[in-house]
């Protein structure tokens, strides 16, 4: 909430709308998010982001996903994936230099209400979240639609609802987004793993087959040299050895004929790469 001080508050009782927005300060702005708020967060597609630079020098860029990409950690905790764009990284580079950051959701096709979510944001690797989030995505599993470059965290200060009266309705239509498209690599196509974490890999790769460890890395050693792309894995590229390395850490892994499952094109969790003429193939099953 806006100290006495502020230029909000200065302009309110010069104008006399102080006792209209000492109202509104009491009934709609809270210090953490309501289970109205949670709801609506979890049914949008995308978020207007503002950040500033520490000379306060103003971005607003939005954010999209499948629905509910912005996760609701807690009642006072946000998070969302950044995933690759045109490499400027604005919004992040803002957030290293200046924490500050509003959220502005807006239902345009259902109720037309909108969010405000007003916090402090920091980013981090796939490699370096935080236990709250690396326990949230191995709990709740979360559909990504593609690799992850970084996490933003946002710890909430303040949030309230913008009123739907003057929100335009809009009516959606069906379009195809080709999400975190890759560069190609030495001239190979690039695979793009469907999660950029660990955590992902042991919950999908446990399931189905018992195999030590040493065991595992060997079978995706054979891999290699059917899967020649390189390919991506915890936001860096690893060949496959590199990948059947960290495999043994996890110690056991899912595999078929060969270490390689070929699928169909509808289901779920498949890895794209070259391998025996361009089969479509996966390392693990569901």
């Amino acid at each position: 909430m806006a100290s006495e001080d502020a230029g909000e508050r200065q302009l309110q009782k010069e104008i006399g709308t102080d006792d209209r927005a000492g109202r509104f300060y009491d009934r709609q702005m809270h210090d953490h998010l309501t289970a109205k708020m949670a709801s609506l967060i979890g049914q949008q597609e995308f978020v207007f982001v503002a950040t500033a630079d520490a000379q306060g020098n103003c971005d607003c860029s939005p954010r999209f996903g499948n629905a509910g990409f912005v996760h609701v950690l807690n009642d006072t905790t946000l998070a969302y994936p950044e995933y690759r764009g045109n490499g400027v990284y604005a919004s992040l580079g803002n957030i290293l230099e200046n924490p500050h950051i509003g959220l502005v959701f807006v239902d345009f096709y259902k109720t037309t209400v909108g969010l405000h979510v007003n916090g402090q944001a920091h980013s981090y690797t796939p490699a370096e979240i935080p236990a709250r989030l690396s326990t949230y995505l191995e709990q709740q599993d979360p559909t990504l639609v593609t690799s992850v470059e970084r996490w933003v965290v946002i710890t909430v200060e303040e949030a309230y609802i913008h009123c739907s009266k003057h929100v335009p309705r809009l009516a959606k239509t069906s379009k195809t987004i080709q999400w975190g498209t890759d560069d190609p690599v030495n001239g190979e196509r690039t695979i793009r793993w469907p999660s950029p974490t660990l955590s992902f890999w042991k919950r999908r790769v446990s399931r189905n087959f018992s195999q030590s460890g040493r065991e595992s890395a060997a079978t995706l050693r054979k891999v290699e040299a059917q899967v020649p792309a390189v390919g991506r894995f915890r936001q860096r590229r690893l060949s496959a050895a590199e990948f059947a390395e960290q495999v043994v850490k996890i110690g056991r892994v899912t595999h078929g004929s060969n270490g390689v499952q070929p699928i169909g094109p509808a289901d779920e969790g498949w890895v794209s790469g070259r391998c025996r003429g361009s089969v479509r193939c996966r390392l693990g099953g569901r």
